[in-house]
């Protein structure tokens, strides 16, 4: 009878040792998932709290000729903005650009002052970056022409306008980027790609302009790095690259 008793408790107690261990190793494993989850979130990609700045190294590449520059970002929410946005950034040349969080992404309030090509409102809302940050999510965006300029017969390069459409998509979430001596995992990597043909004018008449665009953004940090191509069917264009790197501080 003794014997049986002892049994029937020690039976009970190996029982009862795996499911505390059980219980423990799932809140830990839970624990370990809302870490992994709170450092790639889409906030962790595109931190807007007010006072961070980036400092990046730049450099423009027309016809094989370089031109290095330094370029100064940094989040300012405590001047004046749009009450529909969140955040703003700044350059240190005074440009400013409004982002806002929604359900399905960040985004970006694009201006589009004076282009006739944009019916409405003077600006509008763009998605930058998805909530749904997995490989072959895809998005649609137009972007001003920002590089290519004009040589011909005039005095000064003429800067062509106007607005191309761009499919971008996430191409990875987990990229390891070296720039100078840190080392960036776990990046989240977009791809642009897009064409148009735009009107140049009575002397340029109608351009075919096409632009790719690659960022990546490193968790916790923002904006790392961005190589953006423009180029145009036409003879008084040069095919235009700019590459901006996070400074290495």
């Amino acid at each position: 009878m003794s014997n049986t008793t002892i049994k029937l408790n020690w039976d009970f107690k190996t029982r009862r040792i795996p499911t505390k261990l059980a219980f423990f190793w799932g809140v830990l494993c839970m624990a370990i998932c809302s870490a992994c989850t709170l450092e790639t979130a889409l906030e962790a990609y595109f931190p807007i709290e007010d006072g961070k700045v980036w400092i990046y190294e730049a450099e423009l590449t027309i016809d094989n000729k370089k031109t290095p520059f330094r370029e100064v970002i940094y989040v300012d929410n405590m001047a004046s903005k749009p009450e529909t946005a969140d955040a703003a950034l700044v350059t240190l040349s005074g440009k400013r650009e409004f982002y806002k969080y929604k359900k399905d992404g960040i985004y970006v309030i694009s201006n589009f002052d004076k282009n006739p090509r944009i019916s409405g409102s003077k600006s509008k809302e763009q998605l930058l970056l998805p909530m749904n940050l997995k490989t072959g999510e895809s998005w649609l965006k137009e972007t001003n022409v920002m590089l290519l300029r004009a040589t011909g017969p005039w005095e000064t390069p003429l800067a062509i306008k106007g607005t191309i459409p761009i499919k971008y998509r996430i191409i990875s979430t987990n990229e390891t980027v070296k720039i100078g001596k840190k080392e960036f995992k776990d990046c989240l990597v977009i791809e642009g790609i897009g064409n148009d043909v735009l009107y140049g004018g009575d002397y340029l008449d109608y351009l075919e302009v096409s632009i790719q665009e690659k960022k990546w953004f490193a968790p916790r940090v923002g904006l790392i790095k961005t190589i953006r191509s423009e180029s145009a069917q036409n003879k008084h264009t040069k095919s235009v690259q700019l590459k901006t790197v996070l400074k290495d501080t």
